[in-house]
């Protein structure tokens, strides 16, 4: 879609890197005193999406680290650290949650220290007033490329969605970034998979994951009310890490 920002931005933004300019376009709209909260929920590699609308994901992906002379890489690549001064900051609401539901991208999207210029910065998510939540499902024959090979870069990682342990390791941690107000991740494995057939379907829909009422509607309560009452226990839970010392 061909978005541009307002005058006020100053900034006829090109279509292949429309999304920030769009929403601060919307946000020069508001003072700072009343700038909007916002709910984004994606499926699949729209994760990615919001992880570059409002974060660095130049780790995630090797375009970003070498854009060679692809204009729209390399636009994003200029851009990518968000200047709170140009069309291309990383929007600002008074809170924003991002639910992601079967995410088909890298840890590093949301976690990681960029290390493609001379100095090391942050890349990963950098929005503040930041709510995030996942679905998780070891059965997701396309987050797991069926034999578990979900971290394999070369095929395109895509373990957010599917590997407990890496979301325990690298996702929930980031609970404690000062820009962070919480992470949580819901089970969304289909309860009667059978042992010899431990694949569910990436879909949304055909005994997809919006199927599966009780995980849906835990996922719908916690990303739109910030009400995470459990009773069917399907918030994934992350072992307590004992200090070295």
């Amino acid at each position: 879609n061909q978005c541009s920002p307002s005058s006020r931005i100053g900034v006829h933004d090109p279509p292949e890197y429309a999304l920030r300019a769009f929403f601060n376009a919307l946000l020069n709209q508001y003072s700072d005193t009343s700038a909007p909260s916002a709910t984004f929920i994606t499926h699949s590699s729209g994760a990615f999406v919001l992880g570059a609308l409002f974060g660095n994901p130049t780790m995630a992906l090797p375009l970003l680290k070498n854009p060679g002379s692809d204009k729209n890489y390399k636009l994003f690549r200029a851009n990518r650290k968000g200047a709170s001064d140009t069309a291309y900051a990383i929007p600002a609401f008074s809170s924003l949650r991002l639910g992601m539901i079967a995410a088909a991208t890298s840890t590093l999207t949301f976690n990681s220290i960029d290390v493609t210029d001379d100095e090391p910065s942050k890349g990963g998510i950098l929005a503040k007033n930041l709510t995030m939540l996942f679905s998780m499902n070891k059965y997701d024959f396309a987050l797991s490329k069926v034999f578990q090979l979900q971290n394999i870069n070369i095929l395109g990682a895509t373990g957010v969605g599917t590997d407990k342990q890496l979301y325990c390791d690298e996702l929930a941690v980031l609970k404690d970034r000062e820009n962070v107000e919480s992470v949580a991740a819901i089970h969304f494995e289909k309860p009667d998979t059978p042992w010899y057939w431990p694949i569910n379907n990436h879909s949304l829909f055909n005994d997809g994951y919006l199927d599966r009422e009780d995980a849906k509607n835990l996922f719908f309560d916690a990303i739109m009310n910030k009400d995470y009452s459990d009773p069917n226990g399907l918030l994934v839970s992350c072992p307590i890490k004992k200090d070295a010392s």
